[in-house]
C-alpha cells in the first residue's frame, strides 16, 4: 500500500510522538540506560535513601566506652561496703529504704555523667553519616533481613575509630593481644649475667 508525501509526513510525526511517550513511560518505571531518538539520555534512578548500622557495635566499641565502665566500677566498689546485709541490718527500716534509694539514685546520676556524653556523640556520629551520604532513614542491622547499605564502619570513624580497627570490627575480628615480654633463657635459669657487679652479702 502506498501513502501520499503528507501522509507519510503524518505517519512519521505519530511514530515519533508515540517513541516518545513510551520512553517517557521508561523512564517513570526507573529504567536506566536509555537515549531518546532526540539524543537525550534519561535521567537515572535516584540512590536508596536507606541504609542499616550495627547498633549494638557502634555503642560497645566506642572509643570511650572501657573508660566509661571502669569509672562505674569504681563507683560500685566504693559503695559496696555500705550496702552489705550487715551494714544495712544496723538500720531500722525507714534509713535501710532511705539508704537504698539514695544508692540508686547515685548510681544512676552516675551512669548519665559517664555514658550521656558517649550516647551523644554517637547520634553524632550517625547524624554526619546520614547527612554525608544522603540517607534519610536508618534502621538497626538486627531489625533488617537482608538489603541495605551498611554505614557500621562509617560511623565507627566518625567516633575516633581508626579506619583498620573498624574494619576488623566490622568484619568480628577480635583484637590482636599485645604481646608479653621474653625473658631471657639467663634470666629463667637464674643465672648471673657475665659482667654483672656481685655485691657482697
Amino acid at each position: 500500500m502506498f501513502f501520499t508525501d503528507e501522509r507519510k509526513i503524518f505517519m512519521n510525526k505519530k511514530l515519533r510522538v508515540a517513541g516518545f511517550g513510551l520512553l517517557l513511560g521508561a523512564s517513570a518505571f526507573g529504567l536506566s540506560g536509555c537515549t531518546s531518538p532526540f539524543g537525550q539520555t534519561v535521567a537515572q534512578p535516584e540512590k536508596p535513601q536507606t541504609a542499616i548500622v550495627d547498633y549494638e557495635i557502634i555503642v560497645n566499641q566506642h572509643p570511650k566506652v572501657a573508660e566509661a565502665k571502669a569509672k562505674m566500677e569504681k563507683e560500685y566498689e566504693a559503695i559496696q561496703g555500705s550496702m552489705t546485709p550487715e551494714e544495712l541490718g544496723k538500720l531500722s527500716p525507714e534509713d535501710r529504704q532511705k539508704r537504698i534509694t539514695e544508692t540508686q539514685k547515685m548510681i544512676s546520676d552516675k551512669e548519665v555523667e559517664f555514658f550521656k556524653p558517649i550516647e551523644q556523640n554517637v547520634n553524632d556520629s550517625l547524624d554526619a553519616v546520614m547527612q554525608e551520604k544522603g540517607i534519610k532513614i536508618l534502621f538497626d542491622k538486627r531489625a533488617v533481613i537482608r538489603g541495605g547499605e551498611d554505614v557500621t564502619k562509617d560511623v565507627l570513624i566518625k567516633e575516633g575509630v581508626s579506619s583498620s580497627d573498624a574494619e576488623r570490627i566490622v568484619a568480628g575480628i577480635p583484637k590482636p593481644e599485645a604481646p608479653q615480654p621474653v625473658e631471657s633463657v639467663d634470666a629463667v635459669a637464674g643465672v648471673v649475667p657475665a659482667g654483672t657487679p656481685v655485691v657482697p652479702q
